[in-house]
């Protein structure tokens, strides 16, 4: 008898891990990995920081290995944004109102802090929850690649990484909103002046 509800409970132990294994696997199969996010950056910062390496932008665990294979968290992927730009500049003008809105978030890591501060200040990344900014959960490429665009429209210097930014850089950062307002532009200075 206690040999059958042993078998039953580990019956249904397995049942349960193997409902569940496929999610977490879903989730892995789509995270992008370390050493995908670093190459992804060195290939982005070419024309921001060209004298950053490889080096600069991934560091080891405690065991003094890169581990370029694992999967990366948002946490771990924003510190290495961060490293490969270096300190992001502030949001200005339409950057500024568009901006996300950093939380006082309170799962930040301690060894992550300092870092993500400008990243948060910049505006280019929101927290997952009302404080919570999830910094264990796994990055895919995509999002990555919008952390990305959002540092390049933060600049708005190349055009060949974001034309629309660059050739509007002058107009964006000194877009102003009336108040009352929440848009604003030359078309809405049109229609302004054409209702007064």
């Amino acid at each position: 008898m206690k040999l059958k509800k042993i078998t039953t409970t580990l019956l249904a132990v397995a049942v349960l891990i193997q409902s569940t294994m496929p999610s977490v696997l879903a989730q892995e199969a789509n995270a992008a990995t370390r050493g995908e996010v670093v190459q992804m950056l060195l290939n982005a910062v070419d024309d921001y920081n060209p004298t950053v390496q490889k080096t600069d932008i991934i560091k080891g665990y405690e065991d003094g290995q890169l581990h370029e294979e694992r999967a990366v968290t948002r946490a771990e992927a924003l510190v290495m944004l961060k490293r490969a730009f270096g300190e992001l500049p502030a949001p200005t003008g339409h950057n500024a109102r568009v901006a996300l809105v950093a939380d006082d978030f309170t799962d930040i890591p301690a060894w992550a802090a300092d870092e993500l501060e400008n990243v948060f200040d910049a505006g280019i990344v929101a927290g997952t929850g009302a404080d919570i900014f999830s910094p264990d959960d796994l990055v895919t490429r995509e999002q990555m690649d919008l952390f990305i665009k959002r540092v390049y429209a933060l600049y708005g210097t190349n055009p060949k990484d974001d034309f629309y930014a660059a050739v509007n850089k002058e107009a964006l950062d000194s877009l102003t909103l009336l108040p009352g307002r929440t848009r604003a532009g030359t078309l809405n200075d049109l229609s302004e002046k054409s209702t007064n």
